[in-house]
């Protein structure tokens, strides 16, 4: 009976891809074959299955079946499926790896910009450059990453807590015997009084699922969190831990309603209350002024519980004068005021917090609420809201000064002043990220562009003043021209 190509090449997969788990390179060893490829395929091979390429080799191999590993260069998601580019962010990529939405959704870990991945699959030829398709998920194979900060965790950059939080989850994904033990000493080392700032918020962020995790990943977490509460019944991080993990899932429920104020289906609006009480249940007395997460957890609970107006506004000043900086708590008043019908509740709560904080460090809040908003609804989020430029411009200025990630808000500031149009500022801010270029490493943050097209569209702004965005008059002295 004569293979089709689908079949030959799942065969081949499983022939010459198979993992050992103690394989000195983290791949295992390729398998012999004899199996012939059906008509109109080739394949790449050192006698011993697909020969293992780069992806400047792979690029040029059309038509045939590689092994290739390589560094995510950028993600990026589009309508068919997810993309990840290798070589160079896109358009410059030498080679791009595409899984479609099922797949990426189960896959347990999908923090891979900057990862190393392993893929053995057929290379065609597409209009943005060559591409491996990916038809099922074992075709793809992550990389160990180093684990060394689980050791000795620093926090002071976004690199820094990425590598802390690739190296957690690797271990929550492998679900080794020592897992328990292990989110017992990394607590124990975050919640010291010598901890830097953002670790403990780290540490909770890296136990997180991603919002679309389905039944099995909560499953799987749910246990290794509760085996941690039984043997440390004490452990506020442990109970904190489940508290996040019942919100996240009531919320992941909710789904792209999360952030507006739409009505569930019975099924669904049962579910999501359930896991909102059982959320209330596990935090139980503990006091919003013990962590930032205590106190985003117990806003969340209040919201998601839908408790009268003066209720929730009381549990939300407490929250915020322990914590008055934690831009996540903005969040979840805005999305109270969305929740209650009110349409301008971007502009003016956002505005009042602002105020309230006052001065710069009202500014900074502003501009870290402008941004995160952007991530969590889409682009051109601040032009859509309606909100003021000007303090957005201050607060980011002011976040780059003080040493906090500045490659990281260099980026968003230039971002952001391309969103608005803003060409004085953009063509500041864009010198500003090329200077952080020294040959080996782009100044260029994929985080927040996605891909190099994106900057391209930005450099055309300040050349060709019919580039969109254009200056809105909605945006309060937001676009200086030229």
């Amino acid at each position: 009976m004569t293979m089709t190509k689908l079949q030959w090449l799942l065969s081949m997969v499983l022939a010459t891809a198979a993992v050992g788990a103690n394989a000195a390179d983290g791949v295992g060893t390729a398998a012999t074959t004899t199996a012939t490829p059906p008509p109109g395929m080739s394949l790449l091979t050192t006698g011993t299955g697909p020969r293992r390429v780069t992806s400047a080799q792979a690029a040029v191999e059309i038509g045939n079946i590689v092994d290739v590993t390589d560094v995510v260069r950028a993600v990026s998601q589009a309508r068919d499926g997810v993309y990840l580019s290798f070589g160079a962010p896109y358009p410059k990529q030498t080679l791009s790896i595409w899984i479609p939405h099922a797949r990426w959704r189960q896959m347990p870990e999908r923090l891979l910009l900057l990862r190393s991945v392993r893929v053995v699959g057929l290379v065609d030829d597409e209009r943005t450059g060559p591409v491996i398709r990916l038809g099922r998920k074992d075709l793809l194979r992550l990389m160990p990453v180093d684990e060394a900060p689980l050791s000795a965790p620093s926090f002071r950059t976004i690199d820094e807590r990425r590598a802390f939080t690739l190296a957690l989850q690797q271990r929550l994904a492998i679900n080794s015997s020592d897992v328990v033990d292990l989110l017992d000493g990394l607590a124990t080392k975050v919640e010291a009084k010598t901890a830097a700032p953002l670790a403990r918020t780290t540490f909770f962020e890296a136990l997180r699922l991603e919002e679309d995790a389905g039944d099995d990943a909560f499953i799987r977490r749910f246990a290794q969190l509760t085996a941690w509460r039984e043997q440390q019944p004490t452990s506020t991080a442990a109970q904190l831990a489940l508290t996040a993990l019942h919100v996240d899932r009531a919320y992941a429920i909710r789904g792209a309603n999360a952030m507006i104020g739409v009505r569930l289906a019975p099924g669904k609006q049962k579910e999501f209350d359930e896991a909102i009480e059982r959320a209330r249940l596990e935090l139980g007395t503990l006091s919003s002024s013990t962590s930032p997460v205590a106190a985003r957890c117990r806003v969340a609970i209040a919201l998601g519980a839908n408790w009268p107006e003066e209720r929730f506004w009381h549990v939300y000043e407490q929250a915020t004068k322990a914590w008055p900086d934690d831009v996540e708590l903005v969040v979840l008043g805005t999305t109270r005021h969305a929740w209650s019908g009110l349409s301008d509740g971007w502009q003016t709560f956002a505005e009042q917090q602002r105020q309230r904080r006052g001065g710069l460090a009202g500014d900074v809040l502003y501009a870290r609420f402008a941004w995160r908003m952007h991530e969590l609804l889409s682009h051109e989020s601040v032009r859509r809201a309606k909100m003021e430029w000007r303090p957005i411009a201050d607060g980011l200025e002011a976040l780059i000064e003080s040493g906090e990630d500045p490659r990281f808000w260099k980026n968003v500031y230039a971002h952001l002043a391309f969103e608005v149009g803003d060409r004085q500022r953009l063509r500041a801010a864009m010198d500003a990220v090329d200077a952080l270029d020294d040959g080996e490493h782009t100044g260029w943050d994929m985080d927040v562009w996605v891909n190099l097209d994106n900057v391209a569209t930005a450099r055309r702004l300040l050349r060709d003043p019919i580039v969109v965005p254009r200056c809105s008059d909605a945006l309060e002295g937001s676009c200086v021209e030229d």
